[in-house]
């Protein structure tokens, strides 16, 4: 980290940045959401021990990630990467499905697929969340990043990922997967129905039932998606959007409670975690020239 933001964090292809961020720079948005995670109960209380230091973390992460990391950012898109949006090292969100997932059904008429969508789960999350499932549970986990779609947010980053020829939109603007609306739960359920025999559910719904009324509910599916909205409900929300890191401490407790459902309540052999898109986020409100630029 200290090298990379030694070269000012400039990068010759958006690529390159890319992978920056998979193998080092994601340490500063998981530190910062980290240390203002463990942080919070002693200001609560009023405690001064720790204001001197969280002013100098919030301004190191701002003026010295944020801002330089987004400027670079800028430049590359600028400089065409928007115009192709492409890179060989990263699979796109919305070959998710066929790159994949339908290789493991492939492989079998037996197989089963399960895929938990969780809504706004950053990269630097669901490496920790890796690192918790290998590590307290001993479970063969990998980590791999995808090129996720633009514009960046839930509708079109949900139905990319469903099983798909086509995706477009309506003329009011709604996503169409396959010229058929794909919003909400009933629709994507109905989609993967008819194009994989699958099936779609709210992890809410799913995690409260026993071994057999999940195995009842889940029975005939072959491709199984389970939708988890744990960091997005409270982050787009302006009256909760302060609790956005401790959201992110609960969605990787509940994912890791439905990985755990689905391979021992379901049997799964393969469950893959992934998410529509992630966020951006500082304890302190962004200034007026942060807003602007």
């Amino acid at each position: 980290l200290r090298r990379l933001h030694e070269q000012n964090l400039k990068f010759e292809t958006a690529e390159e940045m890319l992978e920056a961020y998979q193998t080092e720079l994601f340490k500063f948005d998981q530190s910062y959401r980290t240390f203002i995670l463990r942080s919070r109960p002693a200001q609560a209380r009023g405690w001064d021990l720790l204001k001197a230091l969280a002013d100098r973390v919030e301004g190191v992460y701002e003026n010295g990630f944020l801002q330089p990391i987004g400027v670079e950012w800028s430049r590359l898109l600028d400089a065409g990467f928007l115009n192709t949006w492409h890179a060989d090292r990263f699979v796109a969100q919305q070959d998710f499905y066929t790159e994949s997932v339908k290789p493991h059904l492939q492989e079998s008429g037996r197989k089963r697929a399960y895929v938990i969508i969780s809504d706004a789960l950053r990269y630097e999350a669901a490496q920790e969340l890796h690192q918790r499932l290998q590590g307290e549970y001993r479970i063969d986990a990998e980590l791999d990043a995808m090129l996720g779609v633009v514009p960046s947010y839930t509708a079109l980053g949900m139905a990319s990922l469903l099983p798909h020829d086509d995706l477009d939109y309506s003329a009011s603007g709604d996503v169409l997967v396959d010229g058929r609306s794909s919003a909400g739960t009933p629709a994507r359920n109905a989609h993967l129905s008819a194009a994989v025999g699958g099936m779609a559910c709210q992890a809410s719904d799913l995690l409260p039932m026993t071994t057999a009324q999940a195995r009842d509910f889940t029975d005939g599916s072959r491709v199984i998606y389970i939708y988890h909205n744990v960091i997005d409900a409270r982050g787009d929300n302006a009256a909760t959007e302060n609790q956005t890191f401790e959201a992110v401490e609960q969605c990787l407790e509940e994912i890791t409670d439905l990985v755990k459902l689905c391979m021992n309540k379901l049997n799964a052999a393969k469950v893959w975690v992934t998410a529509d898109h992630g966020f951006l986020y500082q304890q302190e409100p962004p200034s007026s020239v942060d807003r602007s630029g």
